[in-house]
């Protein structure tokens, strides 16, 4: 006998609902995994679902019939949303977990379980009822629909979600993925028939999409080990760690593995299931250290490149088998190799670091400590808690802080230290080291400690300290603490340099200071530095004074104010700023120049840059000098000087009268006497040459007159310069001019080179033409004496001596006004001059200077 449709159909909804009951045990054996829980509500559900569809073939009460085949509709919800929440921690979307997303879900299947079940008093799941081929058959109702709808779109999106698993997962993963979409589809496209076209009244075609649904769920346990690697997160967790990392099962067989670690094992694209002695078939080392499940690290040769890691195994537990079988468990492991090159590179910088600080620390040329003070700190903490000012307070109470100095443990101190303060070794300075103390040091080490409570990590301090032979020192110390070690200051490093020697120097600069102040304050100048950015560095008291700046304005230290300040005060200003500009710029030379001012003083400043031996210019040294009286008295001398020029130019006139009178009488008397006797044609010859003579006199007095007795600028010259210029502008003839050497002379260069002109024309007059050679001077001679300098002709020579230095004295026919002029010249300057007799027999001229007229006459006595 055929069994009829109806049995055919009940039986393989009961299949359905055994293996999915099967699932359903398997499901929960691993409920400790995240998604079995929620696939233990999708196979419970579809076995009740699969079960009220058998059951429900066999009824035919209306009331009864909807009760069980409403059953089914909050039955379907459960599922969707268990599906959903499946893919939620297959796939680890935990954001899709929250409180709100379970309370909407719940809620769905409630409402649908409380609209289902009342559907007698509405009849909006179900409107209408009738048998067909001996089954009861519903008319779908709009709540229908609803509930197909939603719970589609909810199952839609949790394929969506194992869609998303599948697309970026790889190996067992992937396979996975893969059972649980296809499982997705075939009960989609069930529960999609059945709800829009089923084929007979008593199949529900959704039951039957379930059981592929189950079978395919059952061959993802069995066959692609569902439950043995759920991959949570397995994108994020092992796909990007950039560590190589491979998962293996008991058997030693890799499951899953990342980019890095296929790279580092270089293996072929078939390397899921492989063992793993050919997974690292490269590194026949780092396969048995997996194998034996020894961690530790290990170095790796790759492409020619060394590289180290930490290799961790982690037993990884399956769930595969039955939860207090904890052998199988432990088989299976995680294995991440952590690259530690990089760590394993800065250790080994790190001791050669340590190396390199030990031999800094100990060939340092500064003395070095290295303390501990975390005791210290910590009991200079509490008595600061109970006073305002701690080194006021250990100052006072010095056993307290000789308590404080004796807590310092010193770690270290090298060899230097040991030197510097006259121990024979490390120990026996440790030991000792409160001998080394002085009242200064002790005052040192109270704000020291004020400022390390206070949190500061540097302290600068300069000091003194005794040695162990009892010598105070001075000393230069720099605290520092590491910033780990800020909050105890359990290491602190202490660096000492001996400045001694710079402390004396410093004393010696304070009194060199001290004096230059004193000089400077107590000389009639005014002295101004400044620096190359034009600000003021130093001015005494005097300058100041002189221009009557504020002391504000100074103090500013704006030489550019000042400036503007004494604007005001100049005859001349512009002349002023333009000069006090170009000082600043370069070629950056001396100037020297003299200044009205409105007041009807005058001011003479000289200025010149301050360098240093290699060129390095620092700034501007500034001399200002009152010479109000010396304008004075040379504006008296050249009045003076005009009186006598007129004076002399009327003696002159008055005696060109009578002069001209006696020549004229002469000439009478040589007409009357025309052929006077010897004698009296020699006396009309010498009075005729006395009247040339008086001539001669009378047309020079003038310029005897002009010329004055004081030197109006001196400056330094160059000997060998003026004697050429002068010697240019003098007709000399055939006469030769030697210049010995050179020599630097301080006078007024006009009156020295007119000096040397009247002393070559006096030569040039006595070398006249028709005198025997012998007599002539031929070579002119200027040397350069320690005590000034001589002119030297070859000549005839003097035998006056000094004499002709007189007015109106010659040897020859001169006027005898030339070489007064010459003695005019010399004594202006302040020098002396002596004719004495030349080498060669001709006329010596010889200058000496003050300076040297002076220690003559003071080695003389």
């Amino acid at each position: 006998m055929t069994p009829s449709p109806v049995v055919v159909s009940a039986l393989i909804e009961v299949a359905i609902g055994m293996i999915a009951a099967v699932v359903a045990i398997i499901a929960w054996q691993h409920r400790r995994i995240r998604a079995s829980r929620p696939l233990v509500v999708m196979a419970v559900g579809t076995c009740l679902y699969a079960l009220s569809a058998a059951a429900s073939s066999f009824v035919t009460d209306p009331v009864w019939w909807r009760l069980g085949n409403n059953i089914r509709y909050p039955l379907g919800a459960a599922i969707a949303v268990g599906s959903f929440f499946v893919m939620v921690a297959f796939s680890e979307r935990d954001q899709l977990q929250n409180r709100w997303i379970r309370a909407l879900l719940a809620g769905f299947v409630v409402v649908n379980f409380v609209v289902a079940m009342t559907d007698p008093l509405h009849n909006q799941f179900i409107t209408a009822q009738q048998l067909v081929d001996g089954v009861v058959v519903g008319t779908a109702g709009p709540l229908f629909w609803v509930h197909t709808i939603t719970s589609l779109g909810i199952v839609f999106l949790a394929t969506g979600l194992c869609l998303g698993t599948f697309l970026t997962s790889s190996g067992i993963h992937r396979k996975q993925s893969l059972s649980i979409l296809s499982a997705f589809g075939v009960g989609i496209v069930g529960f999609a028939w059945q709800s829009i076209a089923p084929v007979h009244p008593a199949l529900d075609l959704a039951a039957v999409g379930m059981l592929g649904w189950c079978g395919i769920i059952l061959w993802g346990i069995f066959a692609a080990d569902f439950f043995d690697i759920v991959p949570v997160g397995r994108e994020r967790v092992v796909e990007r760690i950039d560590d190589p990392v491979v998962i293996l099962d008991g058997n030693d067989r890799v499951l899953d593995s990342n980019p890095a670690a296929r790279r580092l094992a270089t293996s072929s694209s078939e390397w899921h299931g492989m063992p793993v002695s050919e997974f690292f078939e490269s590194s026949p080392e780092l396969a048995d250290r997996v194998t034996a499940r020894t961690p530790g690290e290990i170095t790796l040769e790759q492409s020619g490149t060394t590289r180290r890691f930490d290799v961790t195994i982690s037993p990884l537990d399956t769930g595969h088998t039955d939860p207090g079988d904890r052998k199988q468990q432990s088989e299976s492991a995680v294995v991440i190799l952590r690259d530690v090159t990089a760590q394993f590179t800065y250790q080994r910088e790190l001791e050669r670091s340590r190396e390199r600080y030990r031999s800094l620390f100990e060939n340092s040329p500064l003395v070095l400590w290295e303390q501990d003070l975390s005791k210290t700190i910590e009991r200079a903490r509490t008595i600061a808690a109970d006073t305002d000012d701690l080194a006021a307070y250990l100052e006072e109470h010095p056993e307290q802080h000789r308590e404080l100095v004796e807590t310092v443990e010193i770690l270290d101190v090298n060899e230097v230290a040991v030197e510097a303060y006259d121990a024979e070794s490390k120990s026996e300075l440790v030991d000792r080291m409160g001998e080394l103390f002085t009242d200064e040091a002790l005052a040192t080490s109270r704000h020291m400690l004020e400022e390390l409570i206070d949190g500061d990590r540097h302290f600068r301090a300069e000091t003194t300290y005794r040695t162990l032979d009892g010598d105070t020192r001075h000393e230069l110390i720099e605290v520092f603490v590491p910033e780990p070690y800020v909050a105890d200051c359990s290491r602190v490093l202490v660096a000492g340099a001996d400045i001694t020697v710079q402390k004396e120097r410093e004393t010696e600069l304070r009194y060199q200071t001290a004096l230059f102040e004193a000089l400077n304050e107590s000389t009639n100048v005014g002295v101004l530095v400044t620096n190359t950015d034009r600000e003021i560095l130093w001015y005494n008291d005097r300058f100041r004074e002189l221009w009557g700046i504020p002391e504000e304005i100074l103090a500013a230290g704006r030489d550019r104010d000042a400036v503007e300040y004494v604007l005001d005060s100049l005859a001349d200003p512009d002349r002023f700023v333009a000069a006090t500009e170009d000082l600043h710029r370069p070629p950056f030379e001396p100037l020297e120049m003299e200044l009205r001012l409105l007041d009807g003083r005058w001011f003479e400043r000289y200025t010149a840059p301050v360098t240093d031996d290699d060129g390095t210019r620092y700034g501007l040294l500034t001399l200002t000098r009152d010479i109000t009286e010396r304008k004075r008295y040379e504006r008296r001398i050249e009045s003076q000087n005009r009186r006598l020029e007129r004076l002399a130019k009327v003696i002159s006139h008055d005696l060109k009268t009578p002069l001209s009178t006696a020549e004229n009488h002469l000439k009478l008397l040589e007409i009357e006497l025309a052929d006077p006797a010897a004698p009296v044609e020699q006396s009309l010859r010498d009075l005729e040459r006395t009247h040339e003579r008086l001539r001669r006199f009378t047309d020079h007095l003038p310029r005897l007159a002009r010329e004055t007795t004081n030197v109006h600028e001196s400056t330094d010259c160059s000997l060998r310069r003026l004697v050429t210029d002068a010697w240019e502008v003098v007709d000399t003839g055939s006469l030769e001019l030697t210049v010995a050497e050179d020599r630097r002379l301080d006078g007024d260069p006009r009156r020295l080179q007119q000096l040397f002109e009247n002393l070559f024309s006096n030569v040039v007059e006595h070398a006249v033409d028709g005198v025997a050679p012998a007599d002539t001077a031929t070579t002119v001679r200027v040397e350069a004496l320690d005590t000034g300098f001589a002119v030297e002709d070859d000549g005839p020579g003097v035998s006056a001596g000094n004499e002709v230095f007189e007015y109106g004295m010659s040897t020859g026919d001169g006027s005898g006004i030339g070489l007064a002029i010459c003695r005019s010249i010399v004594e202006a300057h302040g020098w002396s001059v002596k004719a004495v007799d030349g080498d060669d027999g001709g006329a010596r001229f010889v200058v000496t200077t003050v300076e040297d007229i002076e220690l003559d006459e003071t080695d003389s006595s």
